[in-house]
């Protein structure tokens, strides 16, 4: 694969090991850097501070003891979203503030959860997983771009809606490659990049074509018979 961008990304020097395929190209010009903001606010952490900084903004607080059904975790097991204290019996729950972050790589998706707090300490902590991987269709992709990440908000319904949407982002500088080895992207994006090359057959026949095809003769084999 080779890829033309003026920035950086963790799985880039597989390129000089794996080699250029010239056939399959990732114009990743335009992309963004995905990292903590270098603007610090204390009291508004924004883009993708929360999922990244460590720094301490006003919301971040120690880990609250909760019943059960106020618990704001979520249950991504399935596609309907639910929240996760309908699979435990405990009455109480002590969580921190949760988030979730999906991203898109050529056809498979992955949604990250992220649990913001403070430990003993007064110091952030932040406990990330992958709690759902998902292998997609084309029509079902969010984005024609191979590599996709937005912001995943729930509110009140069982969906959710997506922010600070970015095409090709330059993930490097956040914990996602811990998650995906530089390999497994490089591959999933040579995979799809690769498959755009392949040209979807159309069936440009008329409908008089299509009976010949089957071995009709249009002009006996559909007359009233006697």
């Amino acid at each position: 694969m080779k890829i033309i961008d003026n920035k950086k990304d963790y799985y880039d020097y597989l390129q000089g090991i794996i080699g250029m395929d010239e056939k399959v190209v990732y114009d990743r010009r335009g992309s963004t850097v995905i990292e903590p903001s270098e603007y610090y606010n204390f009291d508004y952490p924004i883009d993708y501070d929360l999922f990244f900084s460590k720094q301490q903004f006003k919301c971040d607080k120690p880990k609250q003891r909760k019943e059960r059904w106020t618990a704001t975790r979520k249950n991504l097991s399935c596609d309907r979203v639910a929240p996760a204290w309908k699979r435990t019996k405990d009455i109480y729950v002590e969580e921190g503030d949760f988030y979730y972050l999906l991203l898109e790589v050529g056809y498979h998706e992955f949604i990250f959860e992220v649990e913001r707090y403070l430990d003993e300490d007064g110091k952030v902590k932040l406990d990330t997983s992958i709690v759902k991987t998902k292998k997609l269709a084309k029509k079902d992709k969010r984005s024609e771009a191979p590599l996709f990440i937005g912001i995943m908000s729930y509110g009140y319904s069982y969906l959710p809606y997506l922010s600070k949407k970015h095409d090709n982002p330059i993930l490097a500088k956040t914990w996602i490659p811990k998650f995906i080895p530089a390999e497994d992207m490089w591959n999933m994006l040579y995979e799809y990049i690769s498959s755009l090359n392949d040209k979807e057959f159309t069936d440009s026949r008329t409908n008089e074509q299509h009976i010949e095809s089957a071995g009709f003769d249009k002009k006996i084999s559909f007359r009233h018979r006697k």
